[in-house]
């Protein structure tokens, strides 16, 4: 048995994996998608906005692909927060429409899904149900000194409260919350 955390989005999805594997997939062209580590994997998305239904598609191929590549067979997912996109309100449905392929993919290929509020994350993995992401970074750090994304951070040079940190970290906290609730 193979557990994840995974912390969805359009733009950088993060996975944390068992035995501190990481992996995130990004439309950000400023990372380095030949990353030299062994715990790490990246994958580049399609960002572009045409297409939008085949673009969640292969997105969700490629979250599967990296799920059956570590045998995963349960993952925590964060719920919808339902603050998000006041600003742009048509992005929840579109985060919904991409969400909805990954989760049918999952039930395709017998992942069972485990789904946790934000606020419970948060409240699980810092003692704070409205923590900041700073916050949950910098607890995630304190408590994993040799955890890879330190690589990303050290090495690399990638702002520690940015993406793909913050998506990593908040996927990390979903697969301890996930591992505490089997």
């Amino acid at each position: 048995m193979s557990l994840a955390g995974l912390d969805f989005s359009l733009n950088s999805t993060g996975i944390a994996l068992d035995n501190n594997n990481f992996y995130f997939n990004t439309t950000l062209k400023k990372l380095p998608l030949k990353v030299n580590h062994p715990k790490i994997f990246v994958d580049n998305i399609d960002g572009s906005s045409e297409d939008n239904h085949l673009r969640y598609y292969n997105n969700a191929k490629k979250i599967i692909k990296i799920l059956l590549q570590f045998n995963v067979n349960k993952i925590g997912i964060e719920g919808y927060s339902y603050g998000y996109g006041t600003e742009n309100p048509g992005r929840v449905f579109d985060i919904a429409e991409a969400l909805g392929m990954l989760k049918f993919l999952l039930i395709e290929n017998n992942i069972q899904i485990y789904v946790f509020p934000p606020k419970q994350i948060k409240k699980f993995f810092t003692g704070n149900g409205n923590a900041s992401k700073v916050l949950m970074i910098e607890r995630f750090l304190s408590k994993n000194k040799n955890s890879s994304i330190n690589y990303l951070i050290e090495e690399l040079k990638i702002q520690r409260y940015n993406s793909p940190i913050n998506d990593l970290v908040d996927a990390a906290a979903i697969l301890e919350l996930l591992k505490s609730n089997l």
